[in-house]
């Protein structure tokens, strides 16, 4: 499968830990045998220096982490920075990051980091992957907050006990699907993901951060 994983890399602060658990479902994935590309829409209020000013794209410290991580891990050609207004910051043009996009089987959209309508409205299936759980569900429930689970097809969750009769967490009126992760042995980047009929539907990374 082409498989286009939405997350964010570079905004501040700073975090290695963050960042690995990211690039390790995407290491896995590759693994699996699944084309992978990373994609990270930046807001241009998201770029500072390294002393947390507010700067320009080109003198970010966005820039130079989201370059530095991609080349470290050998992903650069499969790898997108773009301007939330879709500008591109980092990789090929626009019409080049589209045509690409539409080639793809499956967005997987990190705690709902992509929103642009051109880039969701491009891919065929949508995953809406939940890494904050409870807080994905309280902003949603309680304070009404649009996280776009209506633009895509599947929600899964780490949080194994959403949805179920053991525990008042609200579901938000999606059909959630689990995400195991588990950490290999050897290399800590297997994932397995389940869903209600049992059967693997996917797969990625592993770890924590």
């Amino acid at each position: 499968m082409k498989i286009v994983f939405g997350t964010a890399i570079s905004m501040p602060p700073y975090n290695p830990g963050k960042i690995l658990h990211r690039i390790q479902y995407i290491i896995g994935l590759q693994r699996l045998g699944h084309e992978v590309y990373l994609l990270e829409e930046l807001n241009p209020q998201w770029c500072v220096n390294k002393f947390g000013k507010t700067v320009s794209y080109k003198n970010s410290i966005n820039r130079y982490i989201f370059q530095k991580i991609i080349k470290c891990f050998g992903i650069k050609e499969k790898a997108y920075q773009i301007q939330c207004e879709g500008e591109t910051s980092f990789g090929p043009s626009r019409k080049a990051i589209l045509a690409k996009l539409k080639e793809a089987d499956l967005l997987i959209n990190w705690s709902g980091h992509i929103k642009s309508d051109w880039i969701l409205s491009a891919i065929k299936r949508r995953v809406y992957m939940d890494q904050d759980p409870v807080y994905t569900q309280l902003w949603y429930a309680e304070y009404g907050a649009d996280l776009d689970f209506k633009n895509h097809d599947k929600f899964l969750s780490v949080g194994l006990n959403i949805g179920s009769a053991d525990n008042s967490i609200p579901d938000c009126g999606v059909n959630c699907c689990l995400l195991y992760t588990s950490d290999a042995a050897d290399d800590r980047t297997w994932v397995v993901v389940a869903g209600g009929g049992g059967g693997v539907v996917g797969g990625g990374g592993g770890g924590g951060g």
